[in-house]
């Protein structure tokens, strides 16, 4: 199941039009994450780094290094993940354009701080949405997705 939503996310990274299910993109997340720490540390070991900063937790300064490996897996992913996830919003009746008012609003909230707050909430809303099951039989979007959601 695991590397079949893979496969499928990778396959499909550039249909926008129809419909993912709860597991597709689910387990094509779990693999994006995944891939995203195995790069940070793989960057790491291997000391390249293309950017470097540092945060500041409890008292603690944390260094960050930015990798070309890790730049690499998060463009590499990029795409099929956001396929994705309006591919999710297509199987519950919903338009891909909610996403793309929360994108507009998370650019935004990098300039107007006050976004910030909406950005929270609407990135929550989203993940409900992805996590209630899609409409049975076929709708607007067309028909129900053949993997068991």
């Amino acid at each position: 199941m695991f590397i079949q939503s893979i496969v499928r996310g990778f396959a499909k990274c550039f249909d926008f039009n129809s419909r993912a299910s709860r597991s597709d993109l689910w387990y094509f997340y779990l693999f994006a994450e995944l891939i995203t720490i195995a790069s940070g540390v793989i960057d790491n070991l291997i000391g390249l780094t293309i950017r470097s900063f540092q945060i500041q937790i409890d008292n603690q300064i944390i260094d960050v290094n930015i990798g070309p490996i890790l730049i690499i897996s998060f463009f590499l992913t990029l795409i099929p993940l956001t396929a994705l996830r309006i591919r999710r919003l297509h199987d519950t009746n919903r338009s891909g354009f909610w996403y793309l008012i929360f994108i507009l609003l998370y650019i935004g909230s990098f300039f107007y701080q006050r976004f910030s707050v909406i950005v929270f909430f609407g990135y929550i809303n989203l993940i409900i949405i992805w996590c209630v099951k899609g409409t049975s039989g076929h709708n607007k979007y067309g028909d129900e997705s053949s993997s068991v959601s």
